[in-house]
């Protein structure tokens, strides 16, 4: 019986070891959390944007015409990597960011930042890419899409790429949100 015992608490213990080993491995794995983009982080002013970024001129955005509404400070042509990028701050109805797009005019950004997104963030949540070459008014069209959700904050990180009458269009966009006001 004795002996009996001293296995099976040997078992448990080596279980409970098992245990606590998995859960400090995934503990220590886990991504890291980011509560903005490059010193700007959610809920700061304008004013306080500007003063964290310090990367360049921000300027006010004219209203886009398929965004009126938004509200928004612009980084005009600020490298990322080998690709320039036009950096959007975006805010809430309040005057708070929100949001920041990293906007690319071509799709060979995708591939790069994908890869340093994993790296920083691990797997993405949805990782997806399509091509459909029947369209009716294109030649063809390809997306990809990849999310990662954080605690404080949502990325995605999309592609699209047009073929129209052989005239080809990217575009590539990295958005990082706030976690309660971003949509998935």
């Amino acid at each position: 019986m004795r002996m009996t015992c001293s296995v099976l608490g040997r078992a448990v213990v080596a279980a409970l070891v098992l245990v606590v080993g998995a859960s400090a491995a995934s503990q220590a794995q886990a991504p890291p959390d980011t509560k903005g983009w490059h010193g700007a982080e959610w809920g700061m002013t304008k004013d306080q944007v500007r003063a964290a970024v310090g990367l360049g001129p921000l300027t006010q955005d004219a209203r886009r015409p398929d965004a009126p509404h938004e509200d928004a400070l612009v980084l005009a042509s600020t490298p990322i990597g080998r690709y320039p990028a036009s950096v959007r701050f975006l805010f809430d109805g309040e005057q708070k960011l929100r949001a920041i797009a990293l906007d690319f005019s071509t799709a060979d950004a995708y591939e790069f930042l994908h890869d340093e997104l994993v790296a920083r963030y691990g797997a993405p949540i949805r990782d997806e890419s399509h091509r459909d070459d029947s369209p009716r008014s294109l030649d063809y069209l390809e997306m990809c899409d990849s999310q990662w959700l954080l605690p404080s904050t949502k990325i995605g990180c999309s592609s699209l790429v047009t073929v129209v009458g052989g005239k080809k269009t990217e575009l590539m966009e990295v958005l990082y949100s706030r976690r309660e006001s971003a949509i998935l």
